[in-house]
Parts: C-alpha cells; structure tokens; sequence
C-alpha cells in the first residue's frame, strides 16, 4: 500500500492523504482510495517543479483510474502532490473536486491555539486576514468574513468565534520561527479552497486540507482530469515560505511580461461616479493640459456605455474616438471601463440571443444584482460569446483604447450555473472569458481585472484588484473595538497580498484626498472627509502594494497640496512592502519594509521602513534594526554593528546607526505614518541621505549618481510642479564648498525638470 505523504524540516512535520469526490454537485461521494506501493522515479525535472523524487501510486474505482504523483523537492523543504483521473467507462462521470487532507501538522513545540494564520481569499471583496487562532477577539471574524463591493465589514447576527476559515491559492500557517505555506501550481485549472478548522475548545487542529474544485464537471468517456498540484513548502520565516511558492508558481504558469514601471492611472469613478460625461472628461484633460502631470494612463470608467452588454456609447459621450486621441496627444494612454460577461436585461444583446445566457439546471438565467439591477450572465464556454467578447474589445481598440478595467468577472461563477459546455468547471470558464478579452485586445494591450479571480487569472492579467472600492474617509471602529487600532480594510486588503505583485501588478483602487465636505451633485463618492495625516497615510497605501498608482479627483478643483501627496508614491517602485508584524496577531499591520532598488546606477540598495498609527492617540513605535527588517543591507559585512545611515521621511531628519539598534519611530500621530530610510554607508563616498519627493528617498528623483575623486556628479529628474529638497552627506574627512564642516549638502530643486545635472565639489 502507498504511505501517507510525508514532509519533515527540523522539529516541523506533517502526514497527510488525498481523497477525490465524484458525482453531482448535490450528490458526491468522497473517496479515500487505497492506493498500490508507491513507485519511487527520479528526475531532474518534473513540470518546473525543480530536481527532486517523483512517487506514483494507482488505485481504481470501478472504472475511474485514479493516479496520485508525490513530487518529493531535492531541498527537502516542499513537496506537490496531485491527482489524475481517467474515466474508462462509457458513460461520464462529474468530478466534484480531489483534496490533500493533512491529518497530523507540527510547527516546533508551539500550540495550535498560538499559530498564526493567513489566509488569502480568492476575490478583492474577500478579506485577507492574519489572526492568531486562540483569539476570540474582532480581528477573528475578518478572517471569516469579506467586505461589500463598496468596502465595509459584513456583519453577523451570530457573535460566537468562528472556528473554520476558508483560503484559496495561499494558506500560510506560522510562529515566530517556523512556517507551512499552501499553495497550488498552476492556479488556472480549478477554483481552489483551502479549509482549516478548529476543535470546539480552538485548542487542536480539527481538520486541514486543500480541495482543487472540479465543481462536478463532466469527464467523458476515455477522458482524463488532471488536477492541480498542491504544493506544501515548510521554513523558518512566513515570509521565506510564502516567496518559494511565489517562485514556484512563476516557473509553472509565468505571469505576463512586466512592463518596467506599473503605470499611474488617473481614474474617473471616485469623484464622479456613473455619471461623468464628454465635456467633464475634456475638462480634466484641459487642466493637465495646463498644469502636465506625469500620468501614464487616463481612464474613463463607468459612464460611458447605454447599456452592459450591447457596448455602444451614450449621448453623453458623442465622440469616443476624439477622446482617445486626445488622451494619447497629451503623452497618456486612453483606458476604458467594461464588464464583458454581463448583461442588462434590456440590452439588445439578452434578446438578439438568449441562446447565449448563463442558466441553471432548470433552465432559469442566473443573474448577477448589481446597480440595483439583476443582470444576466454571459455563458463564456459557448464558442460565439468568446467571439462577442473579442468583438468588444477588438472595437475599442479601433476606437483608440488599450488600457482595459474589467468589473464584475466573477458573475461567471454565480452559484447554480450550469455551462454549455458540461466538460467545463468555473475556472475554466473565467479563463475562456479573460483569454476572449485578451484575443480582442491585443498582446500589446493592459488588462486590469478588477472583480475577477486571482489565480485563473495568471498570464492573462496586467494587474489586478488588491481589495474592495475605497472611500475618502477614515472609518470609526464599532463599539468596543477602537482599542486594538482600527482603520479603512482596502489598506489591509492591499497589504496583505503584498505577495501578489510578483504574479500581476497589485492595484491598490484610488487615492482620493480631495477636501470636500459636501458632494458634488449628490454623488457620495466626491466626497473627501480625511484629514492631513490620514490622507498621507492612503498615499503610503500606493506606495506600499508597489504596483499601480491610482488616483481620481477632479483636477482643476482640488487643493494644490492634496494634489502632490501624488508625487511620494509615484512612479511606482515595483516593489510590495512586506508586512513585519504579522506574528503579533494585531488585527492591522502597521510595519512595513520595501526593498528600494534606486534608478541611479551608482547608488546601492536601501531598505524603507514604514510604520503606520492604527489608534486614536499619538503612538511611538520601537523597531529592531534586525536582519529581517534589513533584508542583505549586512550582506559582504559583519552584520552587528554594521554602519548605518537613518534618515525620517516625515521630519527630513537623519542621523547615524548601527545594524542591531533599537530604533524609536514617532511619536506618530493618530492615522498618521513615518517612513524611515535606512542604508548601509560607506564612509569614504558620498552618501545620499533623503528628499522630500517620493517615499522611497531618492530612488526615482535621482537618476544619475556618479562620485569622482575631487566631488559629486548627479542627475535629477523630477516631473512634479513642486519643489524637491535633495540632501546630500560628503565622505568622511572631506566636505562640499558651499557647506560647513560635514554639514549635510541642502540642494533645491523648482520642478518640474525632466532633467537637471549637477556638479557638487568638495573643498
């Protein structure tokens, strides 16, 4: 008989078995199959997965074949499994879903009830959450519950902890000095979830294990399934863990060719909602015209069409084309909002082919409620509405547009839907939607997909949605849960899929820190209620998801300051900020490290570290210059007492470390931020301290760093209509002419300059 599946590093260990539930939906039968003697293979390769052992064993059920394949990694630290199926029988058999069930898990000698857990669902209103499992406290409940398409925390009449939490593509499992991460590879042929519970006094592990959805689709006659494979990395660090499945899930379905820098988006929705027309569209281009913005993209979103589903414009929108090309005169790429799988009832599409509707087993079209109107559902496994969506964006792209907002993906997968084509499962028919989208747009084309789902969208999608819509006020905790800090989700959303940008560009929705108390034309989202320290903090949330920098105001009307809060997080570093304290159990990270690579070619890398106020009062925050917030910076160094260079965003101070202090940061004042720089010096060359331009300190405003014998060669580059401040520290025993004795060197910058070279000698 084939052994348990086995995976051992250090004093973490676990067993587990696989099972597979065939037949409907509503009637599946889950099978533990016994399978024959494990047959050891080895391979330098085996699907990317890297050098290792591969184990096959077989089992049958009546005529259902069953292949289970261990892939056992040389490191020692992970290993897949899948499931294979082949139907030899003359009927078909439904697949409901294969599972890797672990029935024995140990981190160290730490109690279940002091693991911390992860868990990273599979759409952005879902609520990526990490809680300790012994708590009872409201941060639990977020790790069971998801948020309104609008933001917000769904509330419960049932006020008892939950004991089961549902995951997708990613469970993480940790303590302060092991970790288990699960995952799948690839992400595309099955919705995954990955479900843990509890016992009944949240002191034992009740159950884990990782279901791949088949969702009880048809294997035909003489047909195979192959499920996808469940990949168990163990490691000493969370984060560590959570990279080599990133790694690894790269290697076996590779994410779209990256553009350099993920784009800034000005967007339309956040401040006027559906209802922006042609002539305030050319209102804001005007402003930019006047005032040029270093914007990438410039994106109508909803407003424009006359119905979903049939893609025509509006009599508010005469000329779409001219828009378009007056978008790209200006230096931008036109973008556009659509939702390709949706349908209004009145549509001429709904009645020129209701052959072509999403319907249940009845017969009845399944629908999708949203704008206060139940939609129908486009069925993307019917050949012709592949066609249709193609068709779409092939016409856009006529038009002139090639930025792409998708909403709403996910209706493909509303409850009870049956597909045409019977042999399809729900990721299989987002996909076909997504690939009809990417087939009409064009390789060349940016798809943004906001609504969708994450992993079926791998190698499809430029980016993607890190959470639900954002609002411009700062929200006020429940009764009785201000205590542990509280703030908008769409920032936890956002930063707990820090991982995701390595697979797509995160897009963290909008930055809105217009100040309006009241709202334009009755349209709630105008308004912009934070005050100067929370609307800093929303401009550090792009920073720190490192993927797109999204912005929507009306330009000729907001307050110059607010304005250039746009300019510390843009351009984007493509780099996500790593969360640092997750192993605290606090229902908000709050402390963050980017590993900053700078433009200029002469200057090393840095670390920033951000911390954010979740609370109601002043906090100081005391932070470790460790080797976990310092990532290499000791790298080719003794890492105690390895020389440092300090410098605080929010005061411009900096001052002298060592690797292994005790950094104080703040006191920070309530929702407000800090971030701090911190890079390792050479005493013998010029250091760059800080700016006041971008979060990162001088990664994209210097783009030329050259030391030479007798001074300093830079180039500065900086878009804004703002001053920059630049400071600049001489080597030891040496100084600038224009400073006192090892003063730092203040040079001002009057933006905008495309670019400014400067010479700075030494006296």
């Amino acid at each position: 008989m084939a052994h348990d599946i086995r995976l051992e590093l250090g004093t973490s260990h676990l067993s587990a078995t696989t099972s597979i539930s065939v037949g409907s939906r509503e009637e599946s039968v889950e099978s533990n199959l016994p399978f024959l003697a494990d047959t050891p293979c080895d391979l330098d390769d085996h699907s990317s997965l890297g050098p290792g052992r591969l184990e096959v064993s077989r089992a049958s059920r009546g005529d259902l074949g069953v292949v289970r394949e261990v892939f056992h990694l040389a490191s020692g630290d992970a290993v897949a499994c899948r499931i294979l199926l082949h139907n030899g029988s003359t009927d078909s058999i439904q697949v409901v879903s294969t599972s890797l069930i672990i029935n024995d898990l140990a981190l160290g000698d730490s109690s279940v009830s002091d693991w911390n857990y992860l868990r990273a669902p599979r759409k952005k209103n879902d609520m990526p959450a990490c809680i300790r499992l012994g708590d009872t406290g409201p941060a639990i409940w977020d790790a069971a519950r998801g948020t309104p398409e609008t933001g917000g925390v769904i509330q419960t009449d049932d006020d008892r902890p939950p004991r089961s939490f549902i995951s997708s593509e990613l469970t993480a499992i940790f303590t302060e000095s092991a970790a288990i991460v699960l995952g799948v590879l690839p992400a595309d042929r099955q919705m995954v979830q990955s479900v843990l519970t509890l016992s009944a006094d949240r002191r034992q592990l009740d159950s884990l294990r990782v279901d791949c959805l088949g969702d009880g689709q048809h294997l035909m006659p003489g047909t195979s399934f192959e499920s996808q494979w469940v990949w168990v990395q163990f490691a000493s660090d969370v984060h560590e863990a959570i990279e080599a499945y990133t790694t690894a899930l790269s290697k076996v379905q590779p994410p779209r060719q990256r553009m350099s820098t993920p784009p800034t988006v000005w967007c339309s929705w956040y401040y006027y909602g559906d209802g922006f027309t042609q002539k305030e569209c050319e209102e804001n281009l005007t402003a930019l015209e006047q005032r040029p913005l270093p914007i990438d993209v410039f994106q109508i979103d909803e407003c424009w069409d006359l119905h979903w589903g049939d893609w025509s414009a509006n009599p508010d929108w005469p000329d779409l084309a001219s828009i378009a090309d007056r978008i790209r005169k200006l230096g931008m790429q036109p973008g556009i909002w659509t939702c390709p799988v949706l349908a209004e009832s009145r549509s001429r599409t709904r009645y020129a082919h209701p052959e072509w509707i999403l319907r249940d087993d009845q017969g009845g079209p399944i629908t999708f409620p949203m704008n206060s109107m139940q939609n129908l559902v486009l069925d993307p496994t019917i050949p012709e509405v592949g066609d249709f969506i193609a068709g779409i964006y092939q016409n856009l792209r006529a038009l002139g547009y090639t930025y792409f907002k998708l909403d709403f993906m996910r209706a493909v997968a509303e409850p009870g839907g049956v597909f045409a084509d019977p042999t399809c499962n729900r990721a299989d028919a987002f996909r076909m939607a997504l690939e009809a989208v990417r087939r009409g747009a064009g390789e060349d084309a940016y798809i943004n997909v906001c609504g969708g789902f994450y992993g079926p969208s791998l190698g499809l999608a430029d980016a993607q949605r890190s959470g639900s819509d954002v609002k411009s006020i700062w929200p006020e905790a429940p009764a009785g849960e201000s205590g542990a800090g509280y703030g908008p989700f769409t920032i936890k959303q956002n930063t707990l899929r820090y991982w995701m940008n390595r697979l797509w560009h995160i897009d963290p929705d909008a930055l809105m820190v217009r100040r309006r108390p009241e709202a334009a034309r009755d349209e709630p989202l105008s308004l912009g209620l934070l005050n100067d320290e929370e609307a800093l903090t929303c401009a550090l949330n792009q920073y720190l998801g490192g993927g797109i920098v999204c912005f929507s105001e009306n330009v000729a009307e907001i307050d110059d300051d607010r304005l250039m809060l746009l300019r510390h997080c843009a351009p984007s570093l493509d780099a996500a900020a790593i969360p640092r304290d997750l192993h605290t159990g606090a229902r908000f990270p709050a402390v963050f490290t980017t590993a900053v690579g700078p433009k200029a070619t002469g200057l090393s890398p840095w670390v920033t570290i951000s911390v954010v106020n979740w609370f109601n009062e002043p906090r100081t925050f005391e932070i470790t210059l460790d080797e976990t917030m310092l990532g290499g910076l000791h790298e080719d160094a003794d890492a105690a007492g390895t020389p440092l260079s300090i410098s605080r965003f929010g005061t411009q101070a900096s001052e002298p470390g060592r690797q292994g202090d005790r950094l104080q940061v703040g006191p920070i004042a309530p929702h407000g931020c800090e971030v701090v720089k911190v890079q390792r010096i050479t005493p013998s060359a010029p250091t760059l301290l800080n700016t006041n331009g971008h979060f990162s300190m001088g990664a994209t405003e210097i783009t030329g760093w050259t030391p030479t014998a007798d001074g300093l060669n830079l180039t500065v580059h900086w878009p804004w209509p703002t001053p920059l401040t630049i400071w600049v520290q001489a080597p030891d025993g040496r100084r600038f002419e224009a400073t006192g004795d090892r003063e730092p060197f203040r040079i001002q910058i009057e933006g905008p300059v495309e670019e400014q070279q400067l010479y700075l000698p030494y006296s």
